[in-house]
């Protein structure tokens, strides 16, 4: 990838993965491609240095797993007469999922592309670019995973990140050298959201085959996860348009459904997700079934003076 030997895809070859090279970078002299670059430099530099050090490092296996739930029993399979009331959820409303790389052995959630990598190797530099461009060992994922059906995610045991950063999108800098840690540590976890963008109305995204979409995403993921601890946040809520509360509210049926009962739930302190926290204590004694019985209510009704949680604390 990094020395270009795989020639460009035509777009008519691009349906299943994206191009897997660096020519696009190497080809721009802009300043977030400039950035990439170090950090690419900075992984061989690191990896040349542990090499001299007799580790164990190179004995030790990445892991790429391609996860798939099989929905045709969904509602069946699962008691849907689970609450929350078991589970812990932890609301961090001033820290970033990746704050806890070095803080937890825990499935890290990334709001991936369809594509996995999305732009890294050509422009973008959000999230899942700036989490693929500073832990290179996941870049060969690119290679060889297709595009995510909707039942389909992706894992990944064993990948350290290796470059520190500042900034975001354009202003986006390596900031030197992250610490390596136990490999195993951290599992990362790819899934992508729905585009409600192409709704003709955003409430249509409480519409049950929605709903079913974004839950059986999330069991794809939670389900082939051996531990129990995730951290994750509002996946799908930027430019996807999705709503807060109701995505919240979805991960942590998923989790439940999975029997991943400690969640760490970054909010970015989103207006919508203080709500949630506000009556929390009343929401997590519902159960599954009640509450998609009052998100399909309110999706019914059209609801738009009032949010989610707003509106079924008034039903109840």
């Amino acid at each position: 990838m990094f020395l270009c030997i795989f020639q460009l895809q035509p777009k008519e070859s691009q349906k299943y993965s994206k191009n897997f090279n660096f020519e696009n970078i190497f080809k721009d002299n802009a300043k977030i491609s400039i950035e990439k670059i170090k950090c690419i430099i900075n992984y061989f530099e690191t990896i040349q240095n542990i090499k001299f050090q007799n580790t164990n490092y190179f004995q030790q296996m990445i892991i790429y797993r391609r996860c798939v739930f099989e929905s045709s029993d969904l509602y069946t399979k699962y008691q849907i007469d689970l609450n929350f009331a078991k589970m812990n959820v932890y609301f961090d409303n001033d820290n970033a999922i990746e704050y806890y790389t070095d803080k937890l052995s825990c499935l890290q959630i990334n709001f991936a592309d369809k594509y996995i990598g999305g732009g890294v190797l050509s422009y973008g530099c959000v999230q899942e670019e700036i989490l693929f461009i500073t832990t290179p060992e996941l870049l060969p994922s690119i290679l060889f995973t297709e595009y995510l059906k909707e039942n389909e995610s992706l894992l990944v045991l064993g990948a350290n990140k290796f470059s520190k950063y500042i900034g975001y999108a354009n202003s986006f800098q390596f900031a030197g050298i992250f610490p390596l840690k136990d490999q195993y540590d951290i599992v990362y976890g790819f899934k992508d959201a729905f585009d409600f963008r192409k709704l003709d109305n955003q409430l249509q995204q409480f519409e049950q085959k929605y709903l079913q979409r974004e839950i059986i995403k999330s069991l794809s993921l939670f389900t082939s996860y051996e531990g129990n601890q995730i951290v994750t946040g509002n996946w799908g809520c930027g430019v996807f348009q999705g709503d807060p509360q109701l995505k919240l509210i979805l991960q942590l049926i998923s989790a439940n459904l999975a029997n991943k009962n400690e969640i760490y739930y970054c909010t970015f302190r989103h207006e919508q997700l203080y709500f949630l926290q506000k009556y929390w204590d009343i929401i997590k004694y519902l159960n599954i079934e009640k509450i998609l019985f009052y998100i399909e209510k309110y999706y019914q009704q059209q609801i738009k003076e009032y949010n989610l949680i707003q509106f079924i604390v008034l039903q109840l």
